[in-house]
């Protein structure tokens, strides 16, 4: 199951029973600009991001209201300078939700769940052996192809297991 990214208990839980695999698994070694960027993403649930952008929504439509009724014959400058900033952040706002609702409800995270699986160059045993994977392991499944799916670990290799070893990560919220 996947569950929201701030939830520190389940990221906790998943980082011991990962050592408990038979593969190795770690998360990927990012740079420090992504690794700032994923902890800022991640600091905000989907729902704050969307009670944010509705704060910033009212507060705009109010600020619009204020400008029109107090600033009848004045200059605007100030004010429209401040709409702008407020609009950048409905944007900045609305684009961060929509990607934290696109990243809860891919669907492309599995654990696989047969005790081995060998993955291959194509999706068929005629091709040739480019891995061996255990239970437990994490991966990506980038396609599916008559019972085959196409898969990337998180070490960057890929290859076809059979569709049936595997199940993929559902979304849960724990809120």
């Amino acid at each position: 199951m996947k569950v929201d990214s701030s939830y520190k208990s389940a990221k906790k839980n998943l980082k011991f029973i990962l050592t408990l695999t038979k593969d190795k698994q770690s998360e990927e070694n990012k740079d420090l600009f992504n690794s700032i960027m994923e902890k800022v993403f991640n600091l905000f649930s989907l729902n704050l991001l969307a009670l944010i952008s509705l704060l910033i929504f009212l507060g705009i439509i109010i600020y619009l209201n204020f400008i029109i009724i107090g600033y009848r014959n004045r200059e605007k400058t100030v004010p429209i300078f401040i709409t702008s900033i407020l609009l950048f952040l409905l944007f900045l706002f609305l684009v961060l939700s929509f990607l934290k609702w696109k990243q809860f409800h891919s669907n492309k995270e599995a654990v696989l769940i047969s005790s081995t699986a060998i993955g291959y160059s194509g999706p068929s045993e005629d091709f040739t052996r480019v891995f061996t994977i255990h239970e437990g392991m994490l991966f990506t499944v980038e396609k599916d192809i008559k019972g085959w799916s196409l898969v990337k670990l998180s070490n960057g290799i890929g290859g076809w297991i059979q569709t049936d070893s595997y199940e993929r990560i559902k979304f849960l919220s724990n809120k």
